[in-house]
């Protein structure tokens, strides 16, 4: 295997001309062929070229471009690396995965309550966090005790010493349950830093990859695949399934606030999910010989005939 600092050599020595729309096309058709056919694992790979050719595009947009000329000093081709790469023509329009819950919310709060606030407790207070209050993994992990408001009843996301909110955007106040207030006050009392959920003392704050709390993330993941909580970033599934609650009780614009989301869009395209059953109500009226009973089934549950 090479070693990290041979592979940027060679990488280093590469000239920047390769960048271009027929060598990055080359590159997703290979990376995608050597992964899965199912559909599942085409989907996340075909996100994950995107996502990497979009990033070394932006990395030589307009203004970067200018701050390596002018700050760096570095000499950059004509026409721009990336610059003839067409996010659209390469992968075809961006798909919108929405949220489809298969959390039972209320049954996985009770058996949290029972199984892992006594034993452990760290582990229960980031279900809290993200379920409750739909807070994402980095806010969980950096959150300090000053930015829990008892007496205002709210939780602030805010920049600190340990943390930079993910957008302008994703900073705000989330407003906490009684109940929940309730069990931040005893957590509070019994503190031993400055950390609401305890792990190391201090955090790489340039890192996007590490965490302060990974023993419990690994604890709370294995509990909640151990309940049917299947998806890959499970944190993550608890926070959009908070959205999705608050959607269906009071509507999208306060489900989009509960996320902080930049754009209401964002919501509505992929966290919004329909938790209850929606029809006309019209089935009421058809006549009684266009229904039959179930065979076995109490006659108290008709099953329509197909047309």
């Amino acid at each position: 295997m090479v070693r990290s600092k041979e592979w940027r050599e060679a990488v280093d020595k590469l000239p920047l001309t390769l960048l271009d729309s027929a060598q990055v096309n080359a590159w997703q058709v290979a990376y995608r062929k050597a992964k899965p056919a199912n559909p599942e694992a085409q989907r996340r790979v075909l996100n994950s070229a995107r996502s990497i050719v979009r990033n070394a595009k932006a990395m030589f947009g307009v203004k970067i471009a200018k701050a390596l000329r002018d700050v760096a000093g570095l000499k950059l081709p004509e026409p721009l690396p990336m610059g003839d790469v067409n996010l659209s023509e390469l992968f075809g329009k961006k798909q919108k995965t929405r949220y489809q819950s298969r959390i039972d919310a209320e049954r996985l709060l009770r058996l949290a309550g029972d199984e892992l606030a006594a034993t452990q407790p760290e582990a229960f207070k980031v279900l809290l966090l993200a379920l409750c209050c739909g807070l994402r993994k980095r806010e969980i992990d950096c959150l300090l005790w000053h930015q829990v408001d008892m007496e205002a009843g709210v939780i602030r996301i805010e920049a600190t010493e340990h943390f930079r909110p993910k957008s302008e955007d994703s900073a705000g106040e989330v407003d906490l349950d009684p109940e929940l207030l309730a069990l931040l006050r005893r957590w509070r009392s019994l503190a031993k830093g400055e950390f609401v959920i305890e792990g190391r003392a201090t955090t790489d704050f340039k890192s996007r990859v590490s965490y302060r709390c990974e023993p419990v993330y690994a604890a709370l993941y294995e509990w909640l695949r151990g309940h049917g909580v299947k998806a890959q970033k499970a944190l993550h599934e608890l926070r959009k399934e908070a959205g999705a609650l608050v959607a269906k009780s009071a509507g999208i614009y306060a489900a989009s606030r509960l996320l902080r989301h930049s754009d209401i869009r964002v919501t509505a395209d992929f966290y919004a999910d329909k938790k209850q059953r929606i029809s006309t109500g019209l089935g009421s009226l058809l006549p009684p010989q266009n229904v039959i009973a179930f065979p076995g089934a109490d006659a108290a549950q008709p099953e329509r005939l197909s047309a």
